[in-house]
């Protein structure tokens, strides 16, 4: 056996310790609520100001029923809209936020931990 197939294959969550949440669909669908919780706006209305109708939302935040993770068309739609980023919602990457979001998603995480 050559010593390629003894190599190890890393994601990149792997690699960053202080990453506080996966890449899994349950960590992005939880991201995604907590953008929206602290929006203090409803799915109806992320339906309404976005592309993203409230049926694929809610397969969205439903990982275990639906198995389907938002495309990063609707994550830039989330960007545009409301300054939700990329590096947030698919590696939970706090710092990428910005304002008042950025604030009031840290204080959630606070207080969850």
């Amino acid at each position: 056996m050559s010593s390629l197939h003894n190599t190890e294959i890393f994601t990149g969550g792997e690699l960053r310790p202080n990453t506080a949440m996966s890449r899994a669909l349950k960590d992005i669908a939880k991201r995604l609520e907590m953008t929206r919780g602290a929006l203090g706006i409803s799915a109806a209305q992320i339906a309404r100001d976005t592309d993203i109708s409230a049926n694929e939302w809610s397969q969205y935040i439903n990982p275990d029923k639906y198995k389907r993770r938002i495309s990063v068309e609707h994550v830039y739609e989330l960007k545009d809209t409301y300054g939700a980023t990329l590096e947030w919602i698919y590696d939970g990457d706090v710092s990428s936020l910005r304002g008042e979001l950025a604030a009031k998603i840290r204080a959630m995480i606070k207080s969850a931990a």
